[in-house]
């Protein structure tokens, strides 16, 4: 199979970006050019998978960050829902203090010695 060489400017065309992206990939090792002489000749066989390489990664990339992201933004709900629940359950513990708030084994034990005190009454009469 006969080898299909380009040149930067054909390479753009073939994935759509302005030639300047090419050289950048080029001096980022991204592609690999056929020979380091100017412009760069570029063997599509060997360029277009490490073109698709790249951007393999970089969707893996944005992927894992998306997913960095979602964790955080779940744990600082996390965070808020057990700040949220600290901050009722002390506003319970204060009303109960001020004696705006009762437990129900008191107000049970309350009734039950109230009833129990009727009774007699009532058995007494």
């Amino acid at each position: 199979m006969q080898k299909i060489i380009v040149n930067s400017s054909e390479l753009a065309g073939l994935f759509d970006l302005p030639i300047r992206q090419i050289q950048r990939f080029t001096l980022d090792g991204v592609i690999s050019p056929v020979t380091n002489d100017r412009p760069y000749r570029y063997d599509l066989e060997v360029v277009c998978p490490q073109y698709v390489g790249y951007l393999d990664a970089k969707i893996i990339a944005r992927a894992k960050t998306h997913a960095i992201e979602e964790l955080e933004e779940r744990k600082l709900r996390a965070e808020a829902e057990i700040k949220e629940a600290k901050a009722a359950v002390a506003k319970l513990e204060r009303d109960e203090l001020e004696g705006k708030l009762h437990r129900s084994e008191d107000v049970k034990d309350i009734t039950t010695d109230h009833v129990l005190y009727m009774r007699s009454m009532l058995l007494a009469m």
